[in-house]
C-alpha cells in the first residue's frame, strides 16, 4: 500500500501535446488513498517543477466523480512549481478540490492559462480547486459548477492570488464567485473577474464569501445572480 512520493524534479515540455487519446488522465500526485487532503495534505503531492514554456496541451480528460484532488496535478505540493502552461479544451469531473490546471495547490502556479469544463461538488476552481499556496498571473475561461465554494480562477482559497484573472461561466448553490469562491484568510491582488456567475447564497462577482481575507486594487465587470441570501456584484459575504 506504499505510495509515490514525487521528488524536487524538474521537466520541461518542448512542445504542444494532444491528452484527447488518453481516456482518462490519471492526475500528477494525489491526496492518498483516502482521497482528502485534509489528512495527507501535500504528502503525495508532486514536489518538482514542470515547465510548459507556453506550450499547449489540448483535450485532457479527467473523471474522478469520487475523489479529491484532481486536475493535471492532482495535488502540488509545497516545494512544487507548475509555470507556463496552456490548457485547452479541457475537461475535469471531481468530487473536492478540483481544477483543471491543479486541485489541491500548496505551491506556486504561476503564468498558467486553463481553457474548458471543470464540475464537482466543494472546492472547484477554473485553473485551481483549492489555493493554499500562490497563484500569480494566471488565467481561466470556460465554466464551473459545483455545490460550494466554487470560482472562476479558484474554488476555495487559504493563500494568494495575484495579478490574475478570470472569464467563466460560474454556477453552484453556496459561496461562489467571478474568481474565488471561498476565500478565507487569503490575499487577492489586481486581479479581475469577467463572466456570468449565478447561484443561491453567498455569490459574489469577484469572490462569493471573503471570510478575514483581503481584496485590494481588484474588480468584476460580470453579471451576477443569485436567488438567496448575500448577493452582491465584488463580494456576497463579507466577514
Amino acid at each position: 500500500n506504499q505510495r509515490k512520493i514525487f521528488q524536487k524534479e524538474y521537466y520541461q515540455i518542448v512542445r504542444d501535446l494532444d491528452a484527447s487519446a488518453i481516456e482518462n488522465f490519471e492526475p500528477i500526485g494525489d491526496c492518498g488513498v483516502e482521497g482528502n487532503c485534509m489528512i495527507n495534505f501535500d504528502r503525495f503531492g508532486f514536489q518538482g517543477i514542470v515547465d510548459g514554456q507556453g506550450h499547449v496541451i489540448r483535450g485532457l480528460r479527467i473523471s474522478k466523480p469520487g475523489g479529491g484532488g484532481v486536475g493535471l496535478f492532482g495535488v502540488l505540493g509545497q516545494s512544487g512549481t507548475a509555470r507556463n502552461i496552456v490548457l485547452e479544451d479541457a475537461i475535469v469531473f471531481g468530487r473536492g478540490g478540483v481544477g483543471m490546471l491543479v486541485g489541491s495547490n500548496f505551491g506556486i502556479v504561476y503564468r498558467n492559462r486553463a481553457q474548458g469544463e471543470v464540475a464537482g461538488v466543494t472546492a472547484i476552481g477554473g485553473l485551481v480547486g483549492g489555493n493554499g499556496g500562490l497563484v500569480a498571473y494566471g488565467e481561466a475561461s470556460g465554466t464551473a459548477s459545483g455545490e460550494q465554494a466554487t470560482g472562476g480562477l479558484i474554488g476555495d482559497m487559504r493563500g494568494a492570488a495575484y495579478f490574475s484573472k478570470a472569464n467563466m461561466q460560474v454556477a453552484a448553490s453556496r459561496g461562489m464567485g467571478g474568481l474565488v469562491g471561498l476565500n478565507t484568510f487569503g490575499f487577492i491582488l489586481s486581479s479581475y473577474a469577467e463572466g456570468s456567475i449565478i447561484g443561491s447564497n453567498d455569490v459574489g462577482g469577484l469572490v462569493g464569501m471573503n471570510t478575514d481575507g483581503k481584496i485590494r486594487n481588484s474588480y468584476a465587470t460580470n453579471s451576477v445572480e443569485g436567488d438567496g441570501n448575500n448577493v452582491g456584484g465584488l463580494v456576497g459575504f463579507n466577514s
